[in-house]
């Protein structure tokens, strides 16, 4: 993520110098891409929580709101995000 995290640096600082909100932060992309483990089959098991979405669609729906809020484009394991027609492309 070194590249990518030193890119959206330089978005940064051209977008507050030029007096804009960038449209990502390298805050931001720590928070998306922190790595993170939760078990949650004891909420499961206590409470009977089922969660809405499971793992893949949860990071679809993720990205998918990053999209339609920040307008900028993601490249992840060579799936190309693409904010305006919000559809993903593969390659």
């Amino acid at each position: 993520m070194g590249p990518t995290r030193g890119l959206v640096g330089l978005v940064e600082k051209g977008s507050n110098a030029i007096g804009i909100k960038p449209p990502v932060s390298k805050a931001m992309i720590d928070k998306y891409t922190e790595d993170i483990a939760v078990d949650g089959s004891l909420i499961q098991k206590e409470l009977g929580f089922v969660p809405q979405y499971d793992l893949k669609t949860g990071w679809e729906e993720t990205i998918k709101e990053m999209q339609e809020s920040c307008e900028f484009m993601l490249k992840v394991d060579n799936v190309l995000y693409l904010p305006i027609s919000g559809q993903t492309s593969f390659g």
